[in-house]
């Protein structure tokens, strides 16, 4: 994925908007509002996000009912982390790789070392996900037992409520 990064002020921002991914976040969030519909109670979404929030701007834009407090995203970077929290107070961005949150929602402990996790836990009550969108998650890098563990863990966790 092609990313800029401006300079300001000594701050480097890296962006990772571009044409395709909006068509593609427009896309899903359509396909999204067309299936869940708008008027329901709001989704658990687990995202894979930067600072500027794409997949979730085209949910809202969709008219897909969705709450900051639902919103589940793995980063690994803090500073996107704080980034996000700023631009949408609530939401559960967790500094940890997706593979490892995927592993940790899959099991019924809770890893202190994952900060914010435990306070997801708590107001996740029905334990599964209305809406999983991973896109550029995990590459070809991976090993097979990785992969198929990876995608086990996100079907026990995602369900469609009709």
């Amino acid at each position: 994925m092609a990313s800029s990064q401006t300079r300001l002020a000594g701050l480097v921002r890296t962006t990772y908007c571009n044409a395709s991914k909006s068509a593609i976040n427009t896309w899903l969030a359509q396909l999204v509002a067309d299936i869940a519909g708008t008027g329901i109670e709001a989704l658990w979404c687990l995202l894979l996000e930067t600072h500027e929030l794409q997949t979730l701007k085209a949910l809202e834009a969709a008219g897909v009912n969705i709450s900051f407090d639902r919103i589940l995203v793995p980063n690994p970077s803090e500073q996107e982390c704080s980034a996000m929290h700023l631009a949408a107070p609530g939401i559960h961005s967790i500094p940890c790789a997706s593979h490892t949150l995927l592993a940790e929602l899959s099991t019924s402990g809770i890893n202190p070392n994952i900060p914010g996790l435990s306070t997801f836990r708590k107001q996740w009550e029905c334990g599964k996900f209305d809406f999983v969108w991973l896109d550029y998650c995990g590459t070809l890098m991976f090993l097979v037992e990785t992969t198929i563990s990876m995608q086990s863990a996100v079907l026990r966790l995602w369900f469609h409520s009709t």
